[in-house]
């Protein structure tokens, strides 16, 4: 007989009995303990999930769709006391009611504010005397009054800091037919080999050209170029690189006449169209003192000539390195429309006839200073020169005698400029005298 049959309609025997309940005994056993062991993962699980969240992780229920979700706000951030906090030093100037002294709500702080100021206005040269926050246009402004520091009462100015943009902003920039933006990217692409990290625009009124954007061009702290350009054209007027004068040698290394082709060279790739000019003055300009020379700068002016004759106002300036031949300063002026000439005519008036007539003049102002007239210059100009903004008819510009001269007064005085007479070229006439003491 088999000893591992399972026959269970076999005849009973006693050790047969015996292993088949052992047998059960050991499954019952086995049972036991896997359901011992799913119920201890169970409540392992639950007290893992509990309301006490680990470090690092916030457990959110599940929650229904239609159950109302509030968010809980944060607890309230606990602010340490700060020791030893030196206070704001005040800043020298008065200071209106409602200028932040911190950043907020979009704006920069007067801190910032003054730092944006002191670009175009450096503390060395121009004191602030006071500030207020005001709107304009639009804007949110720092309104900063400033003095030149060597001027006195009557010399103040205000000067407005965008609060928004840290930008210099000047009422009328908004209508300018050449935007804030559009004058950034002229001046950083005229000047490409500057690599500038910063361009400063600020939008003024200058009293030969008329409304121009000024333009600095900046790495960090150290100035690179400053210019200005024609607000309605976007064309360069004006620049003048800063070339430090350390480690420069104590002669030029180029010669006047080499200078020279490099300003004639510089005009006609810069210019469009004929300008017929004429150079009037060429000079050497060194750098340095008398004790520690340094090569300075050429400058050359060239004078524009209309039908043989020259303008007063209009012409060239150009500046160039006597080191590296480099043109590092330049100065455009042409404002008048050539139909504006009247028609030619020649003299009839010598430039001696000119000046008795002119002194004659001026001893109607100051009949004591007649004897110490002393005349400096005569020459025929166009008499161009005119405000800005004014639109000179045709043939409305004169050709005349200019006659400069002073006197004991003015010698004596730097600040007085030399008197300036005009004379009709063919009636001996003086038609305007400019002779202040």
């Amino acid at each position: 007989m088999s000893g591992d049959s399972e026959d269970f309609d076999k005849p009973y025997l006693p050790e047969r009995y015996r292993q088949k309940v052992m047998i059960n005994r050991r499954r019952r056993l086995v049972r036991r303990a896997i359901l011992g062991g799913i119920f201890i993962a169970i409540i392992a699980a639950a007290v893992l999930f509990s309301g006490v969240p680990s470090p690092g992780w916030v457990h959110v229920p599940a929650l229904s769709s239609q159950q109302p979700v509030t968010v809980p706000a944060p607890p309230a951030a606990t602010i340490s006391p700060v020791l030893n906090v030196t206070a704001t030093p005040a800043p020298g100037f008065v200071v209106g009611p409602g200028v932040p002294s911190q950043p907020s709500a979009g704006n920069i702080s007067l801190a910032d504010a003054v730092v944006a100021l002191r670009r175009s206005y450096p503390a060395e040269e121009f004191a602030i005397l006071s500030v207020n926050l005001s709107t304009m246009s639009g804007h949110t402004l720092f309104g900063f009054v400033i003095r030149p520091v060597s001027g006195g009462a009557g010399d103040e100015s205000t000067e407005f800091i965008d609060a928004a943009s840290g930008e210099s902003w000047t009422p009328g920039q908004d209508t300018s037919p050449v935007s804030a933006g559009q004058a950034k990217f002229i001046a950083g692409s005229v000047f490409p080999s500057l690599n500038p990290d910063r361009v400063d625009v600020r939008y003024s009124d200058d009293p030969k050209r008329g409304k121009i954007w000024a333009f600095t061009l900046s790495s960090g702290n150290t100035q690179l170029l400053n210019g200005s350009m024609d607000a309605t054209s976007g064309g360069i007027a004006t620049f003048s690189l800063t070339v430090p004068a350390a480690g420069r040698p104590a002669i030029p290394v180029f010669n006047l006449q080499q200078a020279q082709d490099i300003a004639g060279s510089y005009i006609s790739d810069h210019t469009i169209g004929a300008h017929p000019v004429n150079l009037t003055v060429s000079r050497y300009e060194p750098w340095g003192t008398a004790a520690s020379p340094v090569a300075g700068e050429y400058r050359f002016t060239y004078r524009r000539i209309y039908s043989g004759y020259p303008t007063d106002e209009d012409g060239f300036m150009v500046a160039v390195d006597a080191v590296s031949g480099q043109v590092i300063g330049y100065d455009q002026l042409w404002t008048t429309q050539d139909y504006s000439f009247a028609e030619t005519m020649g003299p009839s008036l010598t430039s001696y006839d000119a000046g008795v007539a002119v002194i004659r003049a001026a001893g109607n102002v100051s009949p004591g200073s007649t004897a110490s007239i002393r005349i400096l210059s005569e020459e025929i100009l166009w008499q161009n020169r005119h405000p800005p903004g004014i639109i000179q008819r045709p043939g409305s510009i004169p050709l005349r005698w200019k006659v400069v001269f002073d006197d004991d007064i003015i010698r004596a005085n730097a600040s007085l400029p030399a008197a300036t007479g005009w004379v009709d070229i063919r009636t001996g006439n003086v038609t305007e005298l400019d002779y202040r003491h």
